[in-house]
Parts: C-alpha cells; sequence; structure tokens
C-alpha cells in the first residue's frame, strides 16, 4: 500500500497548494499586502473631511 499513500500525500499537497495559493492572490487582489501603508495614510487623511462634513 505505499502507493496509494504517495497518491494521498500527493493530493492533498495539492490541494493544499492550491488553497494556499487561491487566499494569496485574493489578499493581493484586495490590497491588503501591497498597499497597507497607503490605505492607513488616505484614511486618516479621509476621516477628518467625513467629520467636518457631519459638524453642521
Amino acid at each position: 500500500m505505499p502507493q496509494l499513500n504517495l497518491v494521498w500525500f500527493a493530493t492533498n499537497f495539492l490541494l493544499a497548494w492550491s488553497l494556499i495559493t487561491i487566499i494569496t492572490l485574493t489578499l493581493n487582489k484586495q490590497e491588503w499586502f501591497s498597499n497597507n501603508e497607503e490605505n492607513t495614510s488616505e484614511n486618516e487623511s479621509i476621516n477628518p473631511n467625513i467629520t467636518e462634513s457631519w459638524n453642521w
């Protein structure tokens, strides 16, 4: 039965690798990794404008 164990290991390895790849591509598509600092600076500059618009 060593061949069955090898096939089972290869199947699980490919499934895990594809899952990790999909998660990484999804996070990169939403720009959580590449533009994390830019998003925080943009949010800091946007928030004062929102609070000023409600203070009337």
